[in-house]
């Protein structure tokens, strides 16, 4: 992804809660899996909504075949 010719917009742990569907604990277990990457900006940690949105669908499609 390039960042500078791509408009990125930053969301929560709770928003990423609302998304996903999933409990916090869960989504911590997947960060230190390595499945999900959060950035930190300061004391807040962030996640692209692009790429919790992507994974989300590859999750479905995993489902479907």
């Amino acid at each position: 992804m390039d960042l500078a010719t791509t408009n990125v917009r930053l969301i929560d742990l709770q928003e990423v809660t609302r998304i996903t569907s999933l409990r916090k604990s869960a989504l911590y277990e997947l960060i230190k899996a390595g499945e999900l990457r959060p950035a930190k900006l300061g004391r807040k940690t962030v996640f692209s909504e692009a790429e919790i949105h992507d994974w989300v669908r590859r999750r479905l499609a995993e489902r479907i075949s």
